[in-house]
């Protein structure tokens, strides 16, 4: 594996990070990795290997207000797991929302790695649906 660079993610970036969610069947639309980059452009942060120039892992969370946020769609490739990878994506985000209440929707098996992290794992699955209205309702 050759050097890895944390940076933010970009609008560039966004294929990419649409198509490793395609790959693990997440259904996630392009215009959702949008609208989450647009209103949270420092809350997204991406591993990129430097001898390749691509990336390698997404992380990033969602302000939802009252000093909480979501931790949103990370994921690394799956030759890049258990390297550590991830962990340094996940460290900036975490950095980045310091003092928030992170709510994690973690895919099963991946509790420990939360963890890790201080976010131990206390509730079980629920149905969650975040939306923006199109029109206000008076």
């Amino acid at each position: 594996m050759s050097e890895i660079k944390i940076r933010k993610v970009e609008a560039r970036d966004l294929k990419r990070y649409k198509k490793l969610s395609d790959d693990e069947n997440w259904n996630i639309e392009m215009d959702i990795f949008e609208k989450m980059l647009e209103t949270n452009p420092n809350g997204f942060w991406c591993a990129v290997e430097l001898s390749s120039n691509q990336v390698v892992s997404f992380c990033g969370a969602v302000d939802i207000g009252n000093n909480r946020a979501v931790l949103s769609t990370f994921i690394t490739v799956p030759i890049c797991r258990g390297k550590g990878i991830g962990s340094l994506v996940l460290k900036k985000v975490m950095e980045s929302f310091k003092g928030f209440e992170m709510i994690v929707n973690a895919s099963d098996g991946r509790e420990p790695l939360y963890a890790r992290f201080g976010m131990p794992h206390w509730m079980y699955q629920a149905l969650q649906i975040i939306c923006e209205p199109l029109e206000s309702h008076s």
